[in-house]
């Protein structure tokens, strides 16, 4: 009974909700339609005076519509071989590459063939030229070695001699010093003895052959002869006396004093010498045992070098690792740098640099598409994520595609990347490396859903972050509601919270 009783009342309600509707529809002052969920309508609103610079009657409204709500991403990109393999010519000491033939571009290559050929006259010589020096070290290494054995041996000898030498030089200046020099004086003044003696005796024989004479009252010829010669002895004894007292006195003032000290500087000089040599002679066995321990090391240097090149001249002949098809320049995400950069340095006599990437060889047997996500994008693609492939070479197939991994870092400033996975169909003709190509997949998807143009929805002038509508209330006044929204697909917006499908919505911002 007293469910019965609830149906009779809820029917009531709703036969009263019916009479009044229709009572509006058809008032005599003004017709009025209902509003559905997908349709404008005008509504009629009192008078409100002076507030409102526009009349509500007249304004345009809207009602939010339920229905499906999806977001179709189109993300452009390019075909690349999995496979490629990008070539270069990896020299790291020699930079002279110029070309001589290259391959031609497009051709079709198989593995281990030569693909670039490099004038290789000059790296050829300079090897040859490290080989003879290495030849020449070899030669001047066994001479010092015969060098160091005999300056080992002659060590004990040198010291010994040294020892023996200083021993003589201080017996020498010991003997100068002691015997030489007064032996020297004595001998001097026993010479400036003898010729003054010898005046003496000289001039008493003529003083005796003057009185023998002199008793003679005629002197003959003879006589005076002797007595001539007499005189002259005396004189020249007389001379010798002069110069031996003279030579005594020089020895004595100017030659001793000069000998004993050019004696002494002999001997320091002499005791410099050996005290030198005692460090020399060692020194000179360290000093070649330096040199062979330097000249190994020039010997490992030119070795190294040698290698180097030898490693390089074989770097230089560029050889296709895989058969295939062989691209002047490289794939980048796919995209290929075509032809033009390197027109100048794959030509004859063009020059190329170590390590600088200048062909890739593609199998073209598997591929990958690499396309490029804005960032404002990215929170839409996700891993997994399946669409359809398109290639621009053939725009009415469409291929089933799934996204493999996304970037977690841009390639270049608000640009992301994923790649995907996808298997041609049977009998579809392989790709060309560098097709463009799009992805065109569902991002978001969600089969009921409140939306609302977003035209209708406004910023607030003071936090952006906050969203609202105008609606008109019973009374047919506007009020200001806030909304949160969800994602917007073209110009729709997803309402998540703030409104339902009976507010009207104004089309714009009242004008008071």
């Amino acid at each position: 009974m007293t469910f019965l009783l609830k149906q009779i009342y809820f029917l009531s309600i709703q036969i009263l909700i019916v009479f009044s509707a229709e009572k509006i529809t058809f008032s005599q002052d003004k017709k009025e339609k209902i509003p559905s969920l997908d349709k404008n309508v005008s509504l009629q609103v009192p008078n409100q005076g002076k507030k409102e610079a526009k009349d509500l009657t007249e304004t345009e409204t809207i009602r939010a519509e339920i229905k499906p709500f999806k977001i179709n991403l189109t993300l452009k990109g390019f075909i690349e071989d999995i496979d490629a393999q990008t070539l270069a010519i990896k020299t790291n000491y020699w930079s002279d590459l110029r070309v001589v033939q290259s391959p031609k571009q497009g051709r079709m290559v198989k593995k281990d063939e030569i693909l670039v050929q490099l004038d290789q006259e000059k790296i050829r010589q300079q090897i040859h030229n490290l080989s003879h020096e290495l030849r020449l070290l070899e030669i001047d290494f066994q001479i010092l070695e015969v060098e160091l054995k005999l300056a080992e041996s002659l060590v004990p000898l040198e010291m010994e001699a040294i020892e023996l030498n200083e021993k003589y030089v201080q017996e020498d200046f010991k003997r100068f010093k002691n015997q030489d020099l007064p032996f020297q004086k004595r001998s001097l003044q026993m010479n400036l003895k003898r010729v003054q003696d010898y005046l003496l005796y000289s001039q008493e024989e003529l003083n005796q052959l003057e009185k023998m004479y002199q008793e003679d009252d005629l002197t003959e010829e003879t006589e005076e002869i002797i007595l001539q010669r007499a005189k002259n002895q005396v004189d020249y004894a007389k001379f010798s006396v002069e110069s031996a007292q003279k030579n005594f006195e020089d020895f004595n003032t100017i030659q001793a004093p000069r000998s004993q000290k050019a004696m002494q500087d002999s001997f320091n000089r002499e005791k410099l010498l050996f005290s030198a040599q005692r460090k020399t002679t060692p020194a000179e066995v360290k000093l070649i045992k330096l040199k062979l321990v330097k000249m190994e090391q020039g010997k490992k240097i030119l070795v190294k070098n040698k290698r180097d090149l030898e490693q390089d001249l074989k770097n230089m002949t560029l050889k296709s690792p895989v058969d295939g098809k062989v691209y002047w320049g490289t794939f980048e995400r796919g995209k290929w740098s075509g032809t033009l950069p390197l027109k100048n340095k794959l030509q004859e006599g063009g020059n190329l640099k170590a390590y600088e990437e200048i062909l890739t060889v593609c199998p073209s047997k598997r591929f990958k598409a690499i396309v490029e996500i804005p960032e404002k994008d990215l929170y839409l693609v996700q891993k997994s994520l399946t669409g359809k492939l398109i290639f621009s070479s053939l725009p009415e197939e469409k291929i089933n595609a799934k996204i493999e991994s996304v970037s977690e870092s841009p390639h270049s400033p608000n640009k992301y990347h994923a790649i995907l996975a996808f298997t041609l169909p049977k009998g579809f003709n392989n790709p060309v490396p560098g097709t463009a190509c799009s992805f065109t997949f569902v991002a978001y998807e969600k089969k009921s859903a409140i939306t609302l143009p977003a035209k209708f929805v406004f910023k607030d002038d003071y936090d952006p972050e906050i969203l609202y509508v105008y609606v008109l209330n019973k009374s047919g006044k506007s009020r200001k509601k806030r909304v949160d929204v969800g994602k917007q697909a073209g110009d729709t917006l997803e309402i998540l919270r703030g409104i339902t499908m009976r507010d009207k919505v104004l089309k714009e911002k009242p004008k008071y």
